[in-house]
């Protein structure tokens, strides 16, 4: 899936482009700061000062005043209106995530200040401790309860003292918890911990590591590629996970060695390896308490990223904390600054270039995904397909939203007029064929080609369609029913009654709805 593996999913982006922006930050940001303790400083007062806006920004949205994106978008009906803040980051668990790195960074900060900038430092953990929480992830917490052990038995001397005034510490924070529990506006919060107890194993991650496991040694050298774990995993889906979670796409392990043996192989599981090598504390003396905190942020990270899919953010923090833990393993240097060359020069500002056109991509495919959004809304199909078009046209990045435009584009066609609905129904076929090709979801794409072909009144290319669909996803229940239906209209009984049959026994909880599609109508 070469369009995946250079410009990633459009949910997470994290294909070569991304990987190698990383990696290069990651080494030119150690490059810049190693022999500088100052810098090293200011680059910790600027992660401190961003994540703190971040965490006031995420406890505004808690509140309910967002003056940037709808409630509606982060808000989950379970038993009640249940708010999960996502910040700037997207989910709430990649918010938890960065801020539990750029938490563990802080403290690392603050120990060393005092003063004005001692209190502020430590203001602001407490901002971030509170979006935390308000996240209600439980990876952030528990990694931060291991990087807190971390940067405490750092100092190989921990005395009654200190465990005392953690443990009061951590006394308070619970009681302070437990009253805000009961006012009104703890009421996504306590919904949350409620669900901790019913889910207390974490939904499916159990059963999907399980059924991982096999793809490990399918592509054992180099993996599947970045971004393609999705669809690899939909073929080889267990039936019991399908059952438990019917209507659901696994987009992702959520767990970031697992992800990566699968996708990268061998070779990416080696890479990961040598980089968490660099965050395990050497037989030495006491170390500093700043160099304690960056590598316990790593491990923070790393421990978040065993329960949530490895995105931006994550990578962003893990490879920051690598570079910073580089750098504060250094001593201040006097040598003397020393100028690359000219072939260097003209390597680095071709590299910049490209980057900055590949940014540029990224932004132009976006800013024709928001016009289409935007044509939808006042039923303009013609802009639609503009816009649809100029991203069709976008040699990079290869793959996009184009199962969602799909939608729009049927959408548009049901409810606007005769003139309008047979180019809609076309450039609908169009988009969801682009992202059969192209998108991280083949079988949910291949079923929507089929919806449109069935729509066009052509059951031929609606039951290839399906059947491929069926190959991508063996165990959704979806396409089992609609071929069902298809044959039973065909008058192909038997077959559309083994179908029928697959389909129930796929469907899970959704049985109900199942068997009502199935009925027969006059």
């Amino acid at each position: 899936r070469p369009e995946l593996a250079l410009a990633g999913s459009p949910a997470r982006r994290y294909g070569l482009v991304i990987q190698a922006a990383m990696a290069l930050f990651a080494f030119l940001a150690a490059s810049c700061l190693v022999g500088h303790p100052r810098r090293l400083r200011v680059v910790l007062a600027a992660v401190a000062c961003v994540s703190g806006v971040i965490s006031l920004y995420a406890i505004a949205q808690y509140a309910r005043w967002d003056p940037l994106l709808p409630v509606k978008l982060y808000t989950i009906q379970y038993e009640g209106n249940m708010v999960r803040i996502p910040g700037t980051l997207g989910h709430a668990v990649h918010l938890a995530s960065f801020l539990a790195g750029a938490l563990l960074l802080t403290y690392g900060l603050a120990a060393g200040s005092t003063g004005k900038a001692g209190i502020l430092l430590r203001g602001t953990m407490l901002v971030m401790l509170i979006a935390i929480v308000l996240s209600g992830t439980r990876s952030a917490v528990l990694a931060l309860v291991v990087g807190g052990a971390m940067v405490a038995f750092s100092g190989r001397h921990v005395s009654l003292r200190r465990i005392a005034q953690w443990a009061a510490g951590g006394a308070i924070l619970a009681l302070l918890i437990a009253g805000f529990l009961q006012l009104e506006i703890g009421t996504s919060l306590h919904l949350r911990l409620r669900q901790w107890r019913q889910d207390f194993y974490g939904g499916p991650r159990l059963t999907v590591w399980r059924d991982s496991l096999p793809l490990t040694v399918i592509h054992p050298i180099f993996g599947s590629g970045p971004e393609t774990f999705g669809s690899e995993f939909r073929r080889r889906q267990s039936v019991d996970l399908s059952r438990a979670y019917p209507d659901f796409f696994q987009e992702s392990p959520h767990n970031v060695p697992l992800a990566v043996t699968i996708e990268q192989g061998f070779f990416g599981l080696l890479a990961l390896t040598f980089l968490m090598l660099a965050f395990v504390p050497a037989p030495s003396p006491a170390e500093n308490i700043r160099v304690a905190a960056i590598r316990a942020s790593g491990v923070c990270t790393f421990v978040c990223l065993l329960f949530i899919p490895l995105t931006i953010p994550g990578a962003l923090m893990l490879y920051t904390a690598a570079a910073l833990l580089t750098a504060a393993g250094s001593g201040p240097t006097t040598a003397a600054t020393v100028q690359p060359g000219a072939g260097v020069k003209i390597v680095a500002s071709a590299v910049a270039a490209l980057l900055v056109l590949a940014a540029g991509a990224y932004f132009l495919q976006d800013a024709e995904y928001m016009r289409i959004a935007g044509a939808a809304k006042s039923g303009d199909v013609g802009e639609m397909a503009r816009a649809f078009e100029a991203i069709a046209s976008m040699s990079f990045p290869g793959t996009g939203d184009d199962l969602w435009a799909s939608r729009e584009f049927a959408e548009a066609a049901r409810s606007g007029s005769a003139a309008v609905a047979g180019p809609a129904w076309k450039m609908a076929a169009a988009a969801s064929a682009r992202a059969e090709r192209s998108g991280d979801d083949v079988a949910d794409a291949a079923y929507q080609s089929a919806l449109l072909a069935l729509a066009a009144n052509d059951p031929a290319q609606g039951e290839r369609k399906l059947r491929q669909s069926i190959e991508a996803a063996p165990n959704w229940y979806k396409p089992h029913l609609l071929m069902a239906q298809l044959l039973r209209f065909t008058g192909r009984q038997e077959l559309a009654a083994a179908e029928s049959q697959r389909a129930l026994e796929l469907s899970g909880s959704l049985r109900p709805e199942v068997e009502k599609a199935l009925q027969p109508r006059n």
